[in-house]
């Protein structure tokens, strides 16, 4: 899960909002809130766009390149005014940002889709014309390639370009360094219904929506953990007691080791050696099944962590512990006992 929300999707997301407009609104009332949004005291930046870089659905559409490389297939789009790509920090590789406009007359792509089209270098791209739309339209920008998805799936072909009518959603990048966030978001929304005062205003951080891919994911971690607790509690309540069963039957073998001058840690690390080689014989038989499933699992991402030696031995060090621990208490008494007691009641 630490891997999930932590690696690089190739594109900012943090301290950005989302909140979206009536698509039914016009054009220019929508350009109007973003540009009253971009006034704001604590506002950084602010993109009109249909969707962020990674969304837990798609809009695709066919493009058919007649180019050296023929290239047909569905290919992701995103359209956003020119705040979109330096808002999301997305990295330009060859070529410029989109214009201004309210149709789509260009269009920036990502490296995965140029390489498809089969140019070994971003900038080769730069001028090439897409069949879009019923339009012949040309690429004016290659950019850096981000996840459109949960990491379960692999960046596929996209492009950004502007188209007035889609775009009814606001992104808001938010000045954190500035803090008063809970300020600067009761400004936005005063802007919002200043502008559409029928409207309600609803607004979610990005970073909130990308941890919603891995909800399924972060449900079954809690069933593991709890599975886990149980586990190790009915466990250690069964070394409980054996290690009480076994420090009662070798009473009378405790004490003559004493007369004889066995210290106590002498006795207390003969009373657990026996636990801690069964939970090690354990560890032999279980590490590779874990190892398996685990493995296995992991295969459903395209982008994953990796399962290292020293997570087992970490498990196996937690696990000699939990056992030494449960162990100690009958071990410890049944070796500060007075040995004189335990021979006369033999």
């Amino acid at each position: 899960m630490r891997f999930l929300l932590n690696k690089d999707m190739g594109f900012a997301h943090n301290a950005i909002i989302r909140f979206g407009a009536n698509r039914k609104d016009s054009l220019n009332l929508r350009y109007l809130l973003r540009d009253r949004l971009a006034l704001l005291p604590g506002v950084a930046r602010v993109s009109l766009d249909n969707s962020p870089p990674a969304v837990n659905g798609w809009s695709k559409t066919t493009i058919d390149y007649k180019g050296a490389h023929p290239y047909k297939s569905n290919i992701n789009v995103r359209t956003g005014d020119t705040n979109y790509i330096p808002l999301y920090q997305l990295q330009l590789l060859a070529g410029r940002n989109l214009r201004p406009s309210d149709t789509t007359y260009e269009v920036v792509i990502n490296n995965s889709y140029a390489q498809l089209l089969g140019f070994s270098k971003p900038q080769q791209a730069i001028g090439k014309i897409l069949p879009l739309w019923g339009r012949q339209i040309p690429i004016v920008g290659v950019v850096g390639d981000f996840n459109q998805r949960s990491l379960r799936f692999a960046i596929e072909p996209t492009i950004i370009t502007q188209d007035g009518r889609s775009q009814s959603n606001y992104s808001v990048k938010l000045n954190a360094a500035a803090g008063d966030i809970p300020g600067t978001l009761k400004r936005i929304e005063k802007a919002y219904k200043a502008v559409f005062p029928d409207e309600s205003f609803t607004f979610a951080f990005l970073d909130d929506n990308i941890a919603k891919f891995y909800d399924n994911d972060r449900r079954m971690a809690q069933l593991i953990n709890l599975a886990m607790a149980i586990t190790i509690f009915i466990s250690c309540m069964g070394l409980f007691g054996l290690a009480a069963l076994t420090a009662e039957q070798r009473t009378r073998e405790i004490g003559i080791r004493k007369v004889l001058g066995a210290r106590v840690v002498n006795i207390a690390t003969m009373l657990s050696r026996d636990f801690v080689l069964l939970v090690l014989l354990a560890l032999v038989i279980s590490s590779p099944i874990a190892w398996y499933f685990m493995h296995k699992w992991l295969q459903d991402y395209t982008y994953r962590a990796s399962l290292g030696w020293w997570i087992f031995a970490l498990a196996g060090l937690g696990a000699v512990a939990i056992a030494l621990l449960t162990v100690s208490f009958h071990a410890i008494r049944a070796a500060l006992a007075n040995p004189v007691k335990a021979l006369r009641s033999e």
